[in-house]
C-alpha cells in the first residue's frame, strides 16, 4: 500500500480524426489518451498510462498491462483479451519473477477458456465489482467500496481533469 494520493498531474490527448456523424455533424470531442503522475503521501509516485490508438492483433484490440514495484516485491499483470491472464511477480528473498497462481476462489465459477468468458462470467453471473456493489446497497448491506471511498475516487478524476485543464499539478484536497 502507498498511502493515500496526494497529488496527480495529468496530460489527455486528442489527435485522432474521426468521421462525422451519420447527420453530418461532429462527435463530441473526447480524450484519445491520458497520462497521469500520482504522487502518495508516503512519497512514492504512480503513473498510469491509457491510449484508444495502441495497435493489438487480438480479438478485442487490445491488452492490458499492469505493473506494481515496491520495497516488498514487485507484480505484473497482463490480460491479451484472449486466453492469457496471468499474475506474475516475486517477495523480496522469493528469487525471479514467478507465475502467482490465482486461488480458486477468486476465479469462482467463471470459465477461463478465453478472457472474454471469464469477463462475462464474472460481470454478469457473479456478484463481484459493481453487480456485488449494487447487491449490497439493495439488500441494505454495507457496498465495497464505501460511498466515502467512491467519492475519492470521484475527487482523484476532477483532479486529473482541473491538471489537464489548467497544465499544473493538483492536490486533491483541493477539489
Amino acid at each position: 500500500y502507498y498511502g493515500e494520493i496526494e497529488s496527480v498531474m495529468c496530460q489527455l490527448s486528442y489527435h485522432v480524426e474521426r468521421d462525422p456523424r451519420p447527420d453530418g455533424s461532429d462527435y463530441e470531442r473526447t480524450d484519445d489518451g491520458g497520462a497521469i503522475l500520482l504522487q502518495f503521501q508516503s512519497g512514492a509516485q504512480g503513473v498510469i498510462t491509457a491510449s484508444a490508438v495502441c495497435y493489438e492483433d487480438t480479438p478485442f484490440g487490445q491488452t492490458h498491462h499492469m505493473e506494481f514495484h515496491g520495497s516488498g516485491g514487485t507484480i505484473y499483470a497482463f490480460v491479451d483479451w484472449d486466453t492469457v491472464q496471468e499474475v506474475r511477480g516475486a517477495r523480496v528473498g522469493e528469487g525471479m519473477i514467478h507465475d502467482l497462481p490465482i486461488p480458486e476462489e477468486i476465479w469462482g465459477k467463471a470459465r477461463r477458456d478465453t478472457v472474454h468468458n471469464t469477463y462475462k462470467d464474472v460481470f454478469r453471473e457473479h456478484d463481484f465489482m459493481a453487480r456485488g456493489w449494487i447487491t449490497a446497497i439493495v439488500e441494505g448491506g454495507e457496498p465495497e467500496p464505501t460511498f466515502a471511498e467512491a467519492l475519492h475516487v470521484q475527487k482523484v478524476i476532477a483532479a486529473c481533469q482541473l491538471s489537464a485543464k489548467e497544465d499544473r499539478r493538483v492536490r486533491i484536497d483541493e477539489v
